[in-house]
């Protein structure tokens, strides 16, 4: 895509040569052992605490809160993507999928009903602790056929709700711009979704729940294959009626594996 990749830490020269090597990560790795360029760019963490510091509390001060710059040609900033803890960051994928959305896999399987039609897909089958993913839906909706936009009043508004297993976290649902549809014969003005669009939500895998991490160790080979399950609500109307309200089942399956047992495949 065009896309170069450097990444930069509080890290000396010595530590990231080191990890590079046992990571076989190709791209520069930037020592920044001052932490003069994380609070140039203004991210760096102001939280020292033991808490929040990796490993065993015993990692250098002045940590970056994790993240990404996209930047262009030119050297401006075109996005940034930052949490607000060492152990919540998106996977790479994730960042991806958010530039180039058109470009995310969707599953094989279609789940249909009577006024729509949905693919599921996710920007990583596998994660580890800490990494956040994002789930989405590609959604089609029948020819002459429309669903609520959130902001909708007397009609069911379309919700995608996650009913991850704990300590997994969920954030709120992204959703598009919607459309203000004009209905003179009731005198109203309604947004909606039509044709369609996608609706995405990001998991959080714990990184910082022992119970979990003792789990994630004791598993066969360091992973632990985890089922998401969700629902589609929804309200759809065409141009002669509103049918009733309406809920699809969803879901995903990520596999959670520690980041030490994560292995380059060939190709990557």
């Amino acid at each position: 895509m065009g896309l170069g990749l450097a990444a930069v830490t509080y890290d000396n020269e010595a530590t990231l040569k080191e990890f590079a090597e046992a990571q076989h990560i190709e791209y520069p790795l930037l020592a920044d052992p001052a932490s003069r360029v994380i609070r140039a760019f203004g991210v760096l963490d102001p939280d020292n605490s033991e808490f929040n510091r990796a490993g065993d509390g015993s990692a250098m001060k002045d940590m970056a809160y994790p993240g990404y710059f996209v930047i262009d040609h030119d050297g401006l900033v075109t996005a940034k993507y930052f949490e607000e803890i060492y152990s919540d960051r998106r996977t790479p994928n994730s960042v991806f999928g958010q530039l180039f959305p058109e470009l995310m896999e969707r599953g094989a399987a279609t789940v249909r009903s009577p006024h729509l039609s949905v693919r599921a897909g996710q920007s990583d089958l596998v994660a580890a602790p800490g990494n956040r993913v994002t789930l989405f839906l590609d959604i089609e909706l029948t020819p002459g056929t429309h669903v609520y936009a959130p902001g909708v009043r007397h009609y069911r508004q379309l919700e995608l709700r996650l009913d991850a297993p704990a300590p997994f976290e969920v954030r709120p649902a992204v959703l598009p711009a919607s459309r203000v549809l004009e209905l003179p014969a009731i005198k109203e003005r309604v947004p909606v979704f039509e044709s369609r669009f996608r609706v995405s939500q990001d998991l959080i895998v714990p990184g910082r729940s022992r119970d979990f991490l003792v789990t994630l160790r004791d598993a066969p080979d360091g992973a632990r294959k985890t089922t998401i399950p969700g629902t589609l609500r929804y309200q759809a109307c065409d141009a002669k009626r509103c049918y009733p309200s309406a809920e699809l089942p969803v879901s995903w399956t990520l596999t959670v594996r520690s980041w030490k047992m994560i292995k380059k495949e060939p190709g990557e």
